[in-house]
């Protein structure tokens, strides 16, 4: 609906992959800063969307990410934009965000 497409122009945030943390994909505790350091993002702009098992091994996990972040950084000259859920649906309205994703 119109209301859906307006609020996730409004929600979409993003995080750039140099303010990601080790600790942020260890466990289920979400840092007190972590939308602090996401900022609102614009359709096109994210160059991936990270979500994922929270039961899958967290160093591996942390460890894919790393290395897909170090290509595209050699490849494009800069961090991605990141669109990852514990940052970015924390920062607004669950149910909401989850109405958005299909357009994000």
């Amino acid at each position: 609906t119109e209301e859906v497409l307006a609020r996730s122009r409004a929600l979409l945030r993003a995080v750039s992959a140099e303010q990601l943390r080790a600790s942020d994909f260890m466990g289920t505790y979400i840092a007190a800063d972590t939308a602090a350091r996401t900022r609102p993002a614009h359709s096109g702009e994210i160059d991936a969307f990270v979500s994922h098992s929270w039961q899958a091994d967290p160093n591996a996990r942390w460890n894919a990410l790393v290395e897909w972040c170090d290509d595209f950084k050699r490849q494009h000259g800069r961090w991605p934009l990141l669109w990852v859920d514990r940052f970015c649906i924390v920062t607004c309205d669950v149910s909401m965000c989850v109405a958005c994703l299909p357009v994000f």
